[in-house]
Parts: C-alpha cells; structure tokens; sequence
C-alpha cells in the first residue's frame, strides 16, 4: 500500500472547500509530480481528482487511495480522460505537453462559459 509523507505542504488546512462545487480536474501523469499534484488538490478541496496514466501500478496506488484512475493506453483514452474537465494538469514528459494541450483546446477544457 502506498504511503503519503505529511510534509510541511500537507501541513496546511485539510478542506479549504468553500461550499463550491467541486470541479473536475485530470492529471495526465501518475509519476512523482502528478502524485503530489493529486494529493495537494484533494486537500485543497474543491476539486474532484481524476489521475490518467499508461502504467497500472502507479493507478492503483493512486486508486488505493480513492482518486478516480483512468488507464490510457491511446489517444482515444486520452480523449475521454480529458472530456468534461475544468481543468488538465499535465504531469506527463515535456515531449507531450504540445499534443496535451491540442487535445485539451479541442476538447474544451477550461473555455470560458458565456
């Protein structure tokens, strides 16, 4: 089972939620970074977390400790990771982050309701 170091960053309040819906968030990488990333926004509260990631290991540790996972194993999956997001935070090599972020404009992630 994973374990998760209460360092000073985890020190702050537990549940800032302000009695905001909470708005869904991917994170497309379940490495180092986007683990963190998933904890200090499900303490950050107001967010639902979503984890996408190819390796199954790193998402069930992750799913161990309650995040919503989605294997990507394609575009495809890719696609349907992002679809309905506030928000993609994009924790996978620097050699993705252009097609990342074409999907994600295509997808509409973070456009501005009128």
């Amino acid at each position: 089972s994973a374990r998760v170091s209460s360092g000073p960053w985890l020190s702050l309040s537990s549940n800032l939620n302000l009695d905001v819906a909470a708005r869904p968030i991917t994170i497309l990488g379940a490495g180092h970074i986007g683990f963190a990333l998933a904890v200090m926004l499900r303490r950050a509260g107001s967010y639902a977390v979503r984890v996408a990631d190819h390796d199954p290991q790193r998402l069930q540790l992750l799913q161990d400790l309650g995040f919503e996972v989605c294997l990507v194993q394609g575009a495809a999956d890719t696609h349907a990771a992002i679809a309905h997001q506030y928000a993609v935070l994009n924790a996978l090599p620097f050699h993705k982050a252009v097609s990342v972020a074409q999907m994600c404009v295509a997808a509409g992630v973070q456009k501005k309701k009128k």
